[in-house]
């Protein structure tokens, strides 16, 4: 017979739903509406202005590799550097680029070079915010939380950039179709 002796569980484990999860879920839940919004719609003004859909993907492109090549430096960068104002500092660029590109169109000066400059932007932002969110997360969420709260806590934030994926694809399923040529 083996005696197994385990530690008792805290004597008042917080409480998940705290101010700053909230603002934390709720902050991340708009910024990831926003990044999704934002992307579909340059995409389309892309192709609605050059009729190009390599335009199209490039801007994707534009978007994507900076994240890409980035990453292994953000990676050491957010490890070493203040996480929280790495995310303020992060947020601040990314809404300032797309405030100017948003300036610039209703002013009608918008052109391709600068919606895929404000692609290589977010990008590299995003290479920095999405490892010091998840890590300043990590770091909030292990602390000791009251046993109903811990799926909670990963759900609320995974639910929300999960289902804000899908947000492009439902104006897609109820467009009406041109009926196909028989």
């Amino acid at each position: 017979m083996s005696i197994v002796i385990t530690s008792p569980p805290p004597k008042n484990p917080e409480r998940l739903w705290t101010l700053n999860f909230v603002l934390l879920w709720q902050g991340q839940l708009v910024s990831i509406l926003g990044d999704v919004v934002y992307s579909v719609a340059l995409g389309f003004w892309i192709l609605a202005v050059t009729g190009s859909t390599a335009l199209m993907g490039g801007l994707l492109a534009a978007s994507t590799l900076p994240r890409v090549l980035a990453a292994p430096i953000a990676g050491v960068v957010v490890d070493r550097g203040d996480r929280r104002m790495l995310m303020v500092w992060m947020d601040v660029v990314r809404g300032a680029a797309v405030v100017t590109v948003g300036i610039t169109a209703l002013a009608g000066f918008l052109q391709v070079w600068m919606v895929f400059a404000a692609g290589v932007i977010l990008g590299l932002c995003g290479a920095f915010f999405t490892p010091a969110v998840s890590t300043w997360q990590g770091a909030f969420f292990s602390r000791p939380l009251a046993r109903h709260s811990c799926s909670s806590s990963t759900a609320c934030p995974t639910c929300s950039q999960q289902g804000t994926s899908l947000l492009p694809v439902f104006p897609w399923s109820i467009m009406p179709r041109k009926k196909p040529i028989s």
